[in-house]
């Protein structure tokens, strides 16, 4: 279903999306991804709660526009606001995954009275160095002149060769799980959502965690040592929080070990 937001488009699922007096949970997929990522789990939630999930700017099928503005983070979290807004969704739970993670948490931190519970996997509260965030932007812009030089094929098969993903990589039946409808998104769409949403330009929220007061959730796959190193450092700051590093897992712990990350959302969302 698509929702025309100022200037843009934003595509969601399911089409028939009823709040039905249950707590909306809404997915935010990572970087390449699109809110079919989450469809896999839509009938396993605790029942009180009804999913959906989008499109971010520039994949799948939402808007991919080409000024950078409309990728930037406070872009990113009026968007989602906007949504919500006309959806008729004053409250809900928000899980978000990587890059969805990184809007998730923005989207928090800004509109704390509207997130009931936090859900995030595989991400982090920004780049603490400037130096650090200056070769991150520089990184990025070089990926995305990449994808607009090679394409979206060339690119995805570039980019999931990262170490990041080898535990998926190394497993054809998933690799092909995980790649599945990446062919849907736009080159200038993923170039233009680095430019505007990479780590390195995301906010520095490190000193924002403490005012997360409602629930939160933590995952990272026990083999991704850069985000549990990150995570385990999260959890320092936040009142609420629950942090599970899932065995035998990579970066993508939902796809890698979908029966424990579904456990574990809806052992958090029993107690909300």
């Amino acid at each position: 279903m698509k929702i025309k937001l100022d200037n843009l488009t934003v595509n969601y699922i399911p089409d028939d999306f009823s709040k039905r007096n249950k707590t909306p949970l809404l997915f935010l997929h990572g970087f390449t991804g699109y809110s079919g990522d989450w469809k896999f789990l839509f009938d396993q939630l605790e029942e009180s709660y009804t999913p959906i999930a989008v499109d971010l700017p520039g994949h799948g099928m939402s808007s991919s526009p080409e000024t950078i503005d409309d990728y930037l983070e406070d872009s990113i979290v009026e968007m989602i606001n906007k949504f919500l807004t006309e959806l008729n969704i004053s409250s809900l739970v928000v899980c978000g995954y990587s890059m969805g993670g990184r809007a998730a948490l923005s989207f928090a931190i800004k509109y704390p009275e509207k997130v009931n519970g936090l859900i995030l996997e595989s991400s982090t509260a920004g780049i603490v160095s400037d130096k650090e965030r200056v070769l991150r932007i520089e990184d990025d812009e070089k990926l995305a002149e990449r994808i607009l030089e090679t394409g979206i094929e060339s690119f995805i098969d570039e980019w999931y060769n990262k170490p990041l993903f080898i535990s998926v990589r190394e497993k054809p039946e998933l690799y092909e799980k995980l790649i599945d409808g990446k062919e849907i998104n736009s080159a200038r769409g993923l170039a233009n959502s680095l430019r505007g949403f990479s780590t390195g330009r995301m906010s520095n929220h490190w000193g924002n965690l403490n005012k997360l007061l409602m629930p939160v959730l933590l995952i990272t796959g026990e083999n991704d040592k850069k985000f549990s190193r990150i995570n385990n450092d999260m959890v320092k700051f936040i009142a609420d929080v629950e942090y599970v590093s899932v065995p035998s897992s990579g970066h993508i712990v939902h796809l890698e070990k979908a029966g424990d990350f579904i456990i574990l959302l809806n052992s958090f969302l029993s107690k909300i």
